[in-house]
């Protein structure tokens, strides 16, 4: 059974909306998490995933805090979060989160200042979508997103990765930094990088925190987010493909 999350009781897990073993999901079936503070879109979003053969929905919330419990129970693979929900703020549920990387997390919101933007996506936020936004392009954001891009308009990635000045004269990355950087940017994990360049699992940590030293970041993503603003380790940032014209927030597709 997956569970129902209401706003007054933030343990109410009582509306069933998949049956059985179902929220378990299958090879090819993403599940995925709705988090909304209204019920009406909680349930026309959730009706319209519904009929996507690859999309289960396997729980709705309307509060903070009991979408942080959902989704640490049920580990979906994307959590579609209201920013503005009761309880918790959208910024302390993605940082509360934020350790569970199974779980890809895109803002859907009708109103969202430009800091909280910037914050969400330096504590890993994986896309940002208007509510205006057609549902062909919530299925493509919620398609390219589980796929492992990003779905961000390309100047809050540039504003998420910024460094002060002084610092960005003081990177003095190796040869072999540059590499892993390369590597982390395409998406490879420890071992796989290790294995590419040569080296023990130990070693590329060990690279890693000193990467993280000079160019001032804390965390792969933000790694990742800085060398396309920056064009570190020879990255190249893709060219933007605007996806949502019209909507309160033009989003673009970035390979993560």
């Amino acid at each position: 059974m997956s569970y129902w999350a209401g706003s007054d009781d933030v343990h109410s897990f009582a509306k069933p909306l998949v049956s059985g073993n179902d929220v378990c999901g299958g090879a090819d079936v993403s599940r995925i998490v709705v988090a909304d503070a209204h019920a009406i879109v909680r349930d026309g979003v959730t009706q319209i995933l519904e009929l996507e053969s690859e999309l289960r929905v396997i729980a709705a919330s309307g509060h903070g805090q009991a979408t942080v419990d959902l989704v640490r129970t049920l580990r979906p693979d994307l959590l579609l979060l209201d920013f503005h929900l009761p309880g918790v703020s959208g910024t302390d549920v993605v940082r509360q989160l934020s350790s569970i990387t199974h779980t890809r997390i895109v803002l859907f919101t009708a109103d969202l200042a430009r800091h909280e933007a910037v914050a969400a996506i330096r504590l890993g936020v994986r896309g940002i979508l208007s509510k205006d936004a057609p549902v062909g392009v919530l299925l493509q954001c919620i398609r390219r997103v589980l796929a492992g891009e990003l779905w961000i308009e390309r100047n809050l990635l540039a504003e998420a990765a910024r460094v002060p000045a002084a610092q960005q004269e003081s990177f003095d990355l190796s040869s072999r930094e540059q590499e892993i950087i390369a590597a982390i940017v395409s998406g490879a994990c420890n071992k796989e990088i290790a294995q590419k360049l040569d080296i023990s699992d130990l070693t590329v940590k060990r690279h890693l925190t000193n990467i993280f030293n000079k160019v001032g970041v804390s965390g792969r993503l933000e790694l990742a987010l800085f060398a396309l603003a920056h064009n570190v380790g020879g990255i190249r940032q893709p060219l933007s493909t605007p996806v949502a014209s019209g909507a309160a927030m033009r989003s673009s597709a970035f390979p993560a």
